[in-house]
């Protein structure tokens, strides 16, 4: 039998099954909602109902906890009894009853911890999952990717390691290894830095003072030259290290060992005192002989040095005096003195930009200056040509 409905614009009676509108007005039929009576005493049940079955499962899923808190109180109440016990034997105390609800609480109380137990690892496994689903989803996976990148690439991260001589050949090697793979094997063998060598970032030089007086001697052949330096070692800390620098000339400037004259002085500290027979070793190597200082240096964080060094060489033979060092020099200053028999040619070395001041000629000798007032990192610094005229 058909659904007889009635329009609720009109009053219409129509046909719901066979018409989605009124035949007479038009109204939209699938839009009306039946009229709800008054409450009903099924309805009520229905509600009653859905509430019990909402609380027992709440109770269900709860029951650990519910159980627990029992075990618990039951435990306080026990230890309340103990302390009230009295010696006369009738204590609450020393009831069967209560001590097998004892049992009972402490089966209940393991009980419930097992479940909590299993509940939490279910959750971990839940979120697991879940953590699991987000990272493979390319739109977080691409957002996590960058947040690495960002952080393994910044400069807090390469503070923090303690191989940064590691990972300066590693990205070395990779960009040469993009560049030329035919001879990477080669460049791995090879490489070598010697700006992040331990001991060349130990400590750094300030204020480098550089003094040459450059004259030639009465054979006419040979020029000797004075070099006075004067800078402050600048270290992290107060720690104790060898501070070391060697000179070396040809055997044949050596004038039998004589030269290089090596002597220096700690201007801030008195006790450390220049001892020329234990603080210079001398070896030789090949026509040239080395003599390499090594002094140990403690209690201070800044040292300054007085260092001169006296050499020579035969104009014949050699014309050519280089200076290099493999630590860090902050700001330094070249003086040349030299006589007026001789011409001296200032050579800075590659990318190093000096400033010269004008040529000062004196009564007995002409003089000039160069400075940089720059960072100058370990390598060669400059060279100076002599030439007799």
């Amino acid at each position: 039998m058909d659904k007889i409905t009635q329009c609720q614009k009109c009053s219409t009676n129509v046909t719901k099954d066979d018409d989605l509108f009124c035949c007479q007005c038009g109204h939209d039929l699938k839009k009306e909602k039946p009229k709800e009576g008054g409450f009903s005493f099924i309805k009520i049940c229905g509600f009653i109902w859905s509430i019990i079955k909402q609380f027992w499962k709440g109770f269900l899923n709860n029951l650990y906890l519910i159980l627990l808190f029992v075990s618990i109180s039951y435990f306080i109440f026990y230890v309340i009894a103990f302390f009230l016990a009295d010696d006369s034997g009738n204590s609450l105390y020393d009831s069967k009853i209560v001590d097998f609800l004892k049992d009972v609480a402490f089966v209940i109380f393991t009980g419930g911890i097992f479940t909590a137990s299993l509940k939490y690892l279910a959750y971990i496994k839940i979120f697991e999952k879940e953590f699991d689903r987000i990272l493979i989803s390319e739109k977080y996976t691409d957002r996590l990717k960058k947040s690495i990148e960002s952080i393994t690439l910044s400069e807090d991260y390469f503070l923090a390691q303690n191989n940064l001589e590691h990972i300066w050949e590693v990205v070395t090697l990779s960009k040469y290894r993009k560049a030329f793979p035919d001879i990477y094997e080669i460049l791995k063998r090879d490489i070598k830095n010697e700006f992040f060598e331990k001991n060349n970032i130990a400590y750094y030089y300030k204020n480098y003072r550089k003094e040459y007086n450059i004259k030639i001697t009465d054979n006419h052949k040979q020029v000797e030259i004075q070099e006075l330096t004067r800078y402050t070692i600048i270290k992290r800390n107060k720690d104790d290290f060898e501070w070391t620098f060697n000179m070396r000339v040809d055997k044949s400037d050596s004038n039998n060992g004589e030269y290089p004259k090596i002597n220096f002085k700690i201007l801030n500290s008195d006790s450390i005192k220049f001892d020329e027979k234990n603080d210079i070793k001398e070896e030789e190597l090949g026509d040239e002989i080395i003599k390499r200082v090594s002094k140990t240096l403690q209690g201070k964080d800044e040292y300054h040095i007085e260092r001169t060094v006296i050499f020579s060489q035969n104009l014949d033979n050699d014309r050519e005096c280089i200076f290099g060092c493999d630590k860090i020099i902050d700001d330094i200053s070249i003086n040349i003195r030299y006589g007026k028999d001789l011409k001296v040619i200032f050579s800075p070395a590659w990318k190093v930009n000096y400033h010269q001041e004008n040529i000062k000629e004196l009564a007995d000798f002409n003089e000039i200056n160069y400075f940089n007032r720059g960072i100058l990192l370990p390598g060669e610094k400059f060279k100076l040509f002599i030439i007799k005229v």
